[in-house]
């Protein structure tokens, strides 16, 4: 078994239980493995939850739990997980159709060493849409976390590694937020600390991939207004941001949110 690591991962799923399943593979795989694992089956109609509990019977050499609720949505989700994983000092929140690495956590918590300014070890990631990869860079969002929650919106919490009294501070997710709601909380978590430079490999995101039967559509086809939407919010949240980053980039978060 591998040397376990003080965090609780969290994975919120809704109707997605083949994805599920590589998804929880590649935590199982963890050179080093986690304290806790969560799934937060979110109203899945497609036994996603059953599926998930045969498998890591079977799997998983670590404690786990599955969490069945009404949908609620990421953030209810999500919240609910973060709820489960009790004092565990570190926590992950994996979309349940991302895969990491086998070093992810291993490398994570290597980054951590002497950082204690840091609220989060991030690691790069790479994109997969519809069958072409694009290699996602995170210097910019370890030199200026903010930013870069401003200019390029979320998208990597499946690559982050979170101190959970940071989380705890921030309030968690907002409930009932369906668009964006990682990048508001992300701003509130950077406002608190700095991030860490992951050695890991990439975390692997699959956009755009086939639907499974029961799958929902993405939030594009979701909410047709989802760039006016994100847009607002981005808006909403330059009130938060310090004045020194305002000062330095102004024009450029000005042009980022005009351009959206």
């Amino acid at each position: 078994m591998a040397e376990s690591a003080p965090v609780g991962v969290v994975v919120p799923v809704y109707n997605r239980r083949l994805k599920l399943i590589k998804t929880l593979a590649s935590v199982v795989a963890q050179t080093r493995s986690p304290a806790l694992l969560v799934v937060v089956d979110d109203g899945s109609s497609d036994g996603g939850a059953d599926v998930a509990e045969e498998w890591l019977a079977r799997n998983a050499p670590f404690a786990w739990t599955v969490i069945r609720q009404e949908n609620t949505g990421v953030s209810g989700a999500r919240n609910a997980g973060f709820a489960a994983i009790g004092d565990l000092p570190f926590v992950c929140f994996l979309d349940s159709d991302d895969l990491w690495p086998t070093e992810f956590l291993a490398e994570g918590f290597r980054a951590f060493e002497g950082r204690d300014d840091a609220v989060a070890a991030v690691s790069n990631k790479t994109e997969e849409i519809a069958g072409r990869e694009s290699h996602v860079d995170m210097s910019l969002l370890i030199e200026q976390p903010i930013l870069w929650m401003v200019i390029r919106n979320g998208g990597m919490l499946s690559c982050s590694i979170l101190r959970s009294h940071a989380v705890r501070d921030v309030g968690l997710f907002k409930p009932g937020m369906h668009v964006s709601e990682d990048t508001d909380f992300l701003i509130k978590l950077f406002l608190l600390g700095g991030a860490a430079r992951s050695a890991s490999r990439p975390v692997r995101q699959i956009k755009a991939a086939p639907l499974e039967p029961t799958e929902p559509r993405n939030l594009s086809e979701a909410f047709p207004d989802m760039p006016y939407l994100r847009a607002c919010h981005r808006e909403s949240a330059v009130p938060m941001l310090p004045a020194a980053l305002i000062e330095q980039h102004g024009p450029l978060i000005r042009t980022s949110l005009a351009h959206r």
